[in-house]
């Protein structure tokens, strides 16, 4: 037995939907530039409540993900050690923190601000530094 007509316009909708959501409701930008990295950034300072990065810092990374319901920042740049230890200093999130050590790492948990829900700040031996923060 075949479905009504009702029932297939009904399916084919559902179909449309869910194609839709998954397409452009839920998606992940590798990389931001421009005008849309200088907000991710403005937003990642905010959520996470660091200071701005070391001006000496090296290959800025900015990336997002999330949906109409949800936005995520991670930003990864690397820096000499003395500038770090001067950026945490600057960093009210960070300085309110203390860290935990994870795979030689430090990593602060943030009390996050402006509306955010989490925010991590990860600092390797290497000086690799990632900042996550999201909001939902």
């Amino acid at each position: 037995m075949t479905p009504s007509r009702p029932a297939r316009l009904l399916l084919t909708i559902s179909i449309l939907l869910a194609s839709y959501w998954s397409l452009t409701c839920h998606k992940q930008d590798p990389v931001l530039t421009g005008e849309a990295k200088d907000a991710a950034i403005a937003a990642t300072l905010e959520w996470a409540r660091v200071a701005p990065f070391p001006v000496t810092q090296e290959e800025l990374l900015v990336t997002t993900e999330g949906s109409m319901f949800t936005r995520s920042f991670r930003v990864r740049f690397h820096a000499a050690a003395e500038d770090i230890i001067e950026w945490v200093h600057g960093s009210p999130g960070l300085r309110e923190t203390e860290p935990t050590s994870e795979d030689g790492s430090k990593k602060y948990v943030i009390k996050p601000g402006g509306g955010a829900n989490r925010a991590e700040v990860k600092i390797s031996s290497s000086g690799e530094v990632t900042v996550y923060a999201s909001w939902s």
